[in-house]
C-alpha cells in the first residue's frame, strides 16, 4: 500500500506518533546529526529532516545501549538471589533511519537470536517500529550501492519515506506500517509520485559487487600492507563503536560497600582494543595491532559471510568519514 504527505504535515504527524509512542528522529547538534527522542512541545520535531544525511552515531543505541545493568546479585543466609531488571517496554518509532542502518539492524537480528539469544535486545527490537527514509543522493564516503544496502530499500522497514518535492512517498512494508497510512496527514498517490520515485532510483548507478570477490581480494592482501595499516592506527576504536553492525562487549560487576550484594553491567566494547582477547593467565592470541585490525576487517568481509551469508557491513562509511588517521575499509573492498 502506498500514500504520500506533504512535508509541511511530517511535523503534525509526528506529533500524533509520540501521543502513544517515543518518537526517535535525527536532529541537529553541534553541526551534525544526532538519532534523539524528540520533544513535541518544541519545534525540533521536522527541524533539520530536509538537511539530514546521515548521523554520525547509529541509531542502534536505542536497541543496544553503551552500558546497562543485566541484573542484581545478593547473598542472603548463603544463598545466591538473582534478581532480573525489568527491560524498558516502550513502544518506539525511530523516523528518518536511513537503509544502511535498516540493513545493520537486519544483520543485528541474526547475531541476536542465536543461542543464547539475546532477550534484552529483542525485547526492545519487538516494540520499535524503523519509518525509513531513502536517500536522494549518497552520503560522502558511503559505499552502500556497492554492498545492496542503499541507498533504498524493498524490505526491512515498517514504513518506507521517499523525497519526491514536495511530498513524501510512503510505501508500507509490513502490516505493522500500513495502518499509520490511515492518519489524516496521508493522501492518495498517484502514477506520477510512483513515477518520480522509480526515476529516482533509475539515476543512482548501484554496482553490487559479489561476496566472493571482496573474500578473494583480502587472501591477496600481504602481511606488509596489514602491517602499513597497522602503523597508522592510534586504537581511538572509533571505527567498532560508531559502526551501526558492530556488537562486541564485556561485562563486569559492581560490589556494595559489604561486599554481600551488586550489579553485573554490561558495556560495548571493541575488538580493536588490547584487552578484548586477553585470556585468563594473561595470553593473548591478538597482542598485535596488526592481528586486531585484520580480525575486524576479516570478520566484516569474510567471517560474517561464512556463518551467515552476508557481509557485516553495510556500507554506511561511518568508519571510513570518522578515522582520524585516514584508514579506509574502501582500501580492502576495491583496490
Amino acid at each position: 500500500m502506498e500514500r504520500k504527505i506533504k512535508k509541511e504535515e511530517i511535523g503534525k504527524f509526528l506529533r500524533r506518533l509520540s501521543e502513544k509512542y517515543e518518537v526517535i528522529i535525527p536532529t541537529e547538534f553541534n553541526d551534525s546529526f544526532e538519532f534523539r527522542v524528540i520533544n513535541r512541545n518544541k519545534n525540533e520535531i521536522a527541524d533539520g529532516i530536509e538537511k539530514f544525511s546521515n548521523s554520525k552515531i547509529p541509531p542502534k543505541k536505542f536497541l543496544i545501549p553503551e552500558s546497562e545493568i543485566a541484573f542484581e546479585f545478593s547473598e542472603i543466609d548463603g544463598n545466591a538471589i538473582i534478581k532480573e531488571i525489568n527491560i524498558d517496554k516502550r513502544e518506539r518509532i525511530i523516523f528518518g533511519i536511513r537503509p544502511c542502518d535498516v540493513n545493520a539492524i537486519l544483520l543485528l537480528d541474526i547475531v541476536k537470536k542465536e543461542k543464547p539469544k539475546d532477550l534484552s535486545y529483542f525485547k526492545r527490537r519487538e516494540r520499535t517500529l524503523l519509518f525509513s527514509l531513502e536517500c536522494n543522493t549518497l552520503c560522502k564516503n558511503s559505499f552502500c550501492t556497492s554492498l545492496g544496502t542503499g541507498p533504498f530499500i524493498e524490505s526491512g522497514a515498517d514504513l518506507r519515506f521517499t523525497d519526491i518535492g514536495d511530498y513524501y512517498l510512503v510505501k508500507a512494508l509490513t502490516d505493522n506500517g500500513e495502518k499509520f497510512l490511515n492518519f489524516p496527514e496521508f493522501e492518495n498517490a498517484d502514477k506520477k509520485d510512483k513515477i518520480l520515485r522509480d526515476k529516482m532510483v533509475k539515476n543512482i548507478d548501484t554496482k553490487i559487487i559479489g561476496h566472493e570477490e571482496i573474500s578473494e581480494k583480502l587472501e591477496e592482501i600481504d602481511e606488509e600492507y596489514w602491517d602499513s595499516i597497522a602503523t597508522r592506527c592510534i586504537e581511538c576504536y572509533i571505527c567498532t563503536l560508531l559502526c551501526p553492525t558492530c556488537y562486541c562487549f564485556n561485562v563486569f560487576d559492581t560490589l556494595s560497600v559489604f561486599g554481600n550484594s551488586g550489579h553485573r553491567i554490561i558495556f560495548q566494547d571493541s575488538c580493536m582494543s588490547r584487552d578484548f582477547s586477553r585470556l585468563a593467565g594473561g595470553e593473548n592470541p591478538r597482542r598485535e595491532r596488526r592481528e586486531r585490525l585484520r580480525n575486524r576487517i576479516y570478520h566484516k568481509l569474510k567471517y560474517f559471510v561464512d556463518r551467515y551469508g552476508r557481509l557485516g557491513c553495510t556500507g554506511c562509511g561511518r568508519c571510513v568519514s570518522l578515522c582520524p588517521v585516514g584508514i579506509d575499509m574502501r582500501e580492502f573492498i576495491f583496490e
